[in-house]
């Protein structure tokens, strides 16, 4: 080559494998996008990949996002969505008590001490209980609530003074009845006759399909033939008497329930969040925000002691509830499997949990827990879908697009639980981490390919 091209032995030699591609001159021009020689023909950089190589990502994450939104809607995912949720949700720090609330519990001791003549599976008689609220009424609470159903009278009592029927007719007072359902209950629970439609609460609770309460029914129109009538929760009929007292009013509508600035939206049936095609969203359901902790509360044997300070159930909403455990009435939270003993939870604190983040709500500015619209969760797994397409697109070992997919999961994780736990926004995170690895896998294998192809092709030339 020296007769050639005179000192061409000196120039810089290249040793290159024979089965990988060879490099080219747009690869060595680096990042410039333009670079003209003399005028001539301009050459692109590395950053103009040719466009059918980008569309090929494109249509790929595209297929691999509404595949992903395909299962979801066929609630492939809702199991392990809702799982993610509930350990979301412990993820929040210890919280206070709500000092507005305060339970009466009946316990286990209280039934057993004391054998009185009752009508029904009742946990104690309408006499104790008139017993009871008269004693509450001296310590002046802004309501009473009675979790406890109380569909039949005992059998008249000459020497009872205070009756049941009197203690219920004060305005405070906001009795419980159970929704007749044609599905699940055929039968119901009435109210006590003597109370009005408009303090009455049904206390219906719902779980979800692993068999942990996460929403509320706030209102819902009853069947005809139900003989519990009225439309509202024990809990919103509880927390509107409370916040009554601050002058502020419930405005109610189809899709939501607003108290002053607060809206609590429903969720929409068939697509909210976790929740698909399998879930009754009927009525106006919400999500549960749960407090990390427990609530203050006195035994049925202390108030009628008089073991109890004056002050302590002063304008406060005051839950009558059973907690012994011959009662069959506990309940599963987010917060049950994280205890070393799976632990059920009775119904009056899940009542107490619902009355509290009403309050919490209104009054202290805590989070309502919302979700997108379904557009909203769509978009989401989508461009997510994107992002983890293109990073893995522009990474060139396999090493690096592997630790590229890890990372670009655990911050969506993190986007997630931030969004959940300060604003209340519970926005899809499976759906949206499967989408991101799925679309990466396929974007690597058509560079293997493309790249396997290139290189048979280079060997047979």
């Amino acid at each position: 080559m020296e007769n050639k091209f005179p000192c061409a032995s000196w120039l810089p030699v290249i040793c290159q494998n024979p089965t990988t591609v060879p490099t080219t001159w747009q690869e060595l021009c680096g990042n410039f996008d333009d670079i003209n020689f003399g005028g001539q023909v301009p050459i692109k950089g590395k950053i103009a990949i040719p466009k059918s190589k980008l569309w090929t990502v494109l249509l790929s994450t595209f297929i691999v996002a509404v595949s992903t939104i395909g299962l979801r809607y066929l609630g492939v995912f809702e199991k392990i969505e809702l799982q993610t949720f509930d350990q979301i949700l412990r993820l929040r720090p210890k919280e206070d008590p709500d000092p507005r609330l305060i339970i009466v519990e009946i316990t286990e001791k209280d039934i057993q001490s004391r054998q009185e003549t009752r009508l029904g599976l009742k946990s104690i008689s309408d006499s104790t209980l008139a017993t009871l609220l008269k004693q509450l009424q001296k310590y002046q609470p802004r309501i009473i609530g009675i979790d406890i159903y109380r569909d039949f009278a005992d059998p008249p009592n000459k020497l009872q003074t205070i009756k049941l029927s009197t203690e219920n007719s004060k305005e405070n007072v906001v009795v419980t009845c159970k929704s007749r359902d044609s599905k699940y209950d055929s039968q119901g629970v009435k109210p006590p006759k003597e109370v009005p439609v408009e303090r009455q609460g049904f206390a219906d609770a719902i779980e979800d399909p692993d068999g942990i309460v996460r929403r509320q029914i706030m209102m819902m129109a009853q069947e005809p033939s139900s003989t519990c009538t009225t439309p509202y929760s024990l809990s919103l009929q509880l927390a509107a008497r409370y916040l009554s007292y601050e002058n502020i009013q419930p405005r109610f509508n189809e899709d939501y329930i607003q108290f002053g600035s607060k809206v609590f939206k429903r969720l929409k049936a068939g697509r909210s969040g976790g929740y698909q095609q399998k879930v009754d969203l009927g009525g106006n359901q919400i999500l549960v925000n749960y407090r990390n902790t427990d609530y203050q509360r006195v035994s049925l044997e202390d108030i009628l002691s008089n073991k109890v300070a004056p002050d302590l159930f002063k304008d406060k909403v005051v839950i009558i509830g059973v907690t012994a455990n011959t009662v069959s009435d506990t309940w599963s939270t987010p917060y049950s499997t994280a205890q070393q003993d799976y632990q059920e939870i009775p119904g009056v604190f899940i009542q107490a949990q619902m009355v509290s983040q009403v309050l919490s709500a209104v009054l202290d500015k805590r989070p309502i827990l919302w979700v997108l619209p379904w557009w909203g969760d769509i978009l989401w797994i989508y461009g997510w879908s994107i992002v983890g397409s293109l990073i893995v697109w522009r990474v060139r070992s396999l090493s690096d697009k592997g630790c590229a997919i890890f990372v670009t999961v655990v911050i969506l994780y993190g986007v997630c639980a931030i969004a959940l736990l300060k604003q209340g926004l519970w926005i899809p995170f499976i759906p949206s981490a499967f989408g991101v690895v799925a679309s990466s896998v396929v974007v690597i294998f058509i560079q293997n390919r493309r790249q396997f192809s290139t290189t048979s092709q280079s060997l047979v030339e």
